[in-house]
């Protein structure tokens, strides 16, 4: 504890806090102890904030952290807050915490996540290269649905955090595939009812090779999500509404979106799936500013399917630049085959 003065002096202090920032009490007596050169240069507008609320209403409401520069030269993480003594509003008192310790453990964890967070990387990347042996176009269709997914979440101005989730997600959003016989992802003709209900299986399959992996985000739940659907019709579990992980609506909308731009090679279906997709309260409309309800509704405009599919850099999945051609109807059951294989199975399966 310290009292002070609006001239910057410290004229009185307890043993505590001499001890914290190294001086003596006879430099307390002396005068030497003065709180405004002891802040450095970079902390001094929350002293300034401080002391406008003191005398105002004479008293903090909030401790507020800054750093004190100790006798030696090296700095004291603190958190302080204090009261003015008299009515003149020029004599004050102020409590001082030492928060040190706490700065030195936040740094730890924060170098434990990041640790975390390479491991978890290193391991994504090994399943990923798996699929990719087993099945390139799964592999594909993970990459390009998991940069879609960050750009729509970087749109709709989720927390960075969230981002890296998703993106994470994305990558191996497909890997319960791994359990799928292969002639079955590769299979060029319409998939049988059995088929398709293995194929159904993969999220499920997703989740239990996931749920055991200590991550920073909820990767196994994304990936067991991901066919949810906000009016409860999606699979395996049905969930609706809130019920769905914020992470997993939008790697709905982003894992159909690109399917379906995959699958037709013409972007006009793909803008009709996505027209389906983000009509649901998957995603907030950024361009409408609207939260839209699911069901087919009218389609989103030529800019702003293009802006989603290109995963905003001006260009289709295959690099080329995007135009909206004649929508050709879809006739045709569920499929694998041609250029949807796995993943024509990603956005519908």
């Amino acid at each position: 504890m310290i009292y002070w003065n609006l001239n910057g002096q410290i004229v009185d202090a307890n043993d505590k806090f001499l001890e914290m920032v190294g001086y003596t009490r006879a430099e307390l007596e002396s005068g030497k102890i003065d709180w405004i050169n002891m802040t450095p240069p970079e902390f001094r507008y929350l002293d300034d904030n401080s002391l406008k609320e003191l005398k105002a209403i004479g008293v903090n409401r909030t401790p507020f952290e800054k750093e004190y520069i100790r006798k030696d030269g090296t700095r004291m993480p603190i958190i302080l807050a204090g009261a003015m003594l008299d009515e003149t509003r020029f004599n004050g008192v102020a409590f001082v915490l030492d928060i040190t310790e706490r700065k030195r453990a936040e740094e730890e964890l924060r170098r434990t996540l990041e640790i975390l967070r390479k491991a978890v990387s290193i391991t994504i990347q090994v399943m990923v290269s798996a699929v990719e042996i087993r099945d390139p176009y799964t592999a594909g269709h993970q990459r390009r649905s998991a940069e879609l997914a960050r750009a729509i979440a970087t749109e709709m101005g989720l927390p960075q955090e969230k981002i890296d989730g998703i993106r994470m997600a994305g990558s191996i959003h497909d890997i319960g595939k791994l359990s799928i016989p292969a002639e079955i992802l590769s299979k060029p003709t319409k998939l049988t009812e059995i088929e398709f209900l293995l194929i159904k299986g993969h999220s499920r399959s997703g989740y239990e090779i996931l749920k055991d992996v200590e991550s920073p985000w909820p990767l196994a739940e994304i990936v067991y999500q991901h066919h949810e659907r906000m009016n409860g019709s999606g699979y395996p579990r049905n969930l609706k509404g809130d019920d769905i992980l914020m992470e997993a609506r939008v790697m709905a909308v982003a894992d159909v979106v690109e399917a379906m731009a995959s699958n037709e090679q013409d972007l006009k279906d793909a803008f009709a799936a996505f027209g389906e997709v983000s009509s649901s309260s998957i995603i907030k409309d950024k361009f409408s500013g609207e939260s839209r309800g699911f069901g087919f509704v009218e389609m989103p405009t030529k800019e702003e399917a293009e802006k989603a599919i290109s995963g905003l850099n001006g260009v289709d999945l295959k690099g080329r630049p995007l135009t909206v051609n004649e929508a050709r109807p879809r006739t045709d059951g569920p499929r694998t085959g041609g250029g949807g294989r796995s993943g024509g199975g990603g956005g519908r399966y």
